[in-house]
């Protein structure tokens, strides 16, 4: 039986002095699932790893789902998990192979989210730092926005959504998802700098015309393309390397401000908050 309470620093754990040769390899193929929910299957892998003594590790998948450039991993977009290279990963090492879909499909992450208290610091700011690339655009953003001192509201509507909400009876097959109106009534009345999230090009009209009707509000929003379905996370292979872009940028944005309205049945929420839980969250 493992002794969850000696569950600790990640650092220390990922990035040891010798790389002792332990490895879980995991290759991320949980198809269409978007980032916020693979960042909280991956958060508690990384518990599994170090309860096993073992270094977490990304392998590049058959059908990348983030990136198709070298690495094909999340490491296009994120700091390196590990100091331990390709060598030590694959010469003589201990490696136990993992598939994402197959962790999820398990189970065996259930009941995990009451121990994971105990790392340090927060897996998913951890396993999510920027690299330079995706700062350098949240940089532009943030100077669009005149300043970290926005409201992140993040406005989600497709029909995979509809779909999944109504699949887990979370709605009915008439109920519709929250429209814009319903987001903006609840901004709290000093905020005077917002970001707009949102994949929906339909939302994002509408929240650009409110945006230039409110007098004194300053507003910011990235410039990738935007879909009336869901593209990212294996969705859409030919948009793959724009999709992860673009979910790591708004992601790190997200973090950022002092505070977020976000979709209560998104886990793209938690990702966000999970982030920096100094910020203000508003859940719709």
């Amino acid at each position: 039986m493992h002794n969850h309470s000696k569950v600790h620093d990640i650092v220390r754990h990922q990035f040891p002095s010798v790389c002792h040769g332990r490895f879980l390899a995991v290759e991320d193929d949980l198809v269409r699932a978007g980032l916020g929910f693979t960042a909280d299957m991956l958060s508690r892998l990384l518990y599994t790893a170090m309860l096993d003594r073992r270094i977490l590790i990304e392998v590049r998948t058959k059908n990348p789902r983030w990136c198709t450039t070298p690495p094909a991993t999340l490491e296009c977009f994120y700091q390196p998990w590990t100091n331990c290279s390709q060598i030590n990963r694959e010469e003589g090492g201990d490696v136990k192979r993992m598939s994402l879909r197959s962790y999820w499909s398990r189970g065996h992450w259930f009941g995990l989210k009451k121990h994971m208290h105990n790392m340090r610091p927060d897996p998913l700011q951890f396993l999510f730092r920027p690299n330079a690339r995706v700062q350098r655009h949240v940089a532009d953003v943030v100077a669009q926005c005149g300043g970290r001192d926005y409201w992140t509201v993040f406005l989600r509507d497709s029909p995979e959504k509809r779909a999944e909400l109504i699949q887990f009876k979370q709605m009915g097959p008439d109920d519709k998802l929250p429209g814009l109106e319903q987001y903006v009534r609840r901004l709290p009345g000093d905020v005077t700098r917002i970001l707009w999230q949102t994949s929906n090009p339909a939302l994002f009209e509408a929240a650009i015309n409110y945006s230039k009707q409110r007098e004194g509000l300053k507003y910011c929003y990235t410039n990738f393309s935007r879909y009336a379905n869901d593209v990212w996370g294996g969705n859409n292979a030919n948009l793959t390397d724009e999709s992860g872009l673009t979910s790591a940028v708004n992601g790190e944005l997200g973090r950022l401000g002092n505070g977020l309205i976000s979709l209560k049945s998104s886990t793209w929420t938690s990702f966000l908050h999970a982030g920096n839980k100094r910020m203000r969250l508003i859940q719709i």
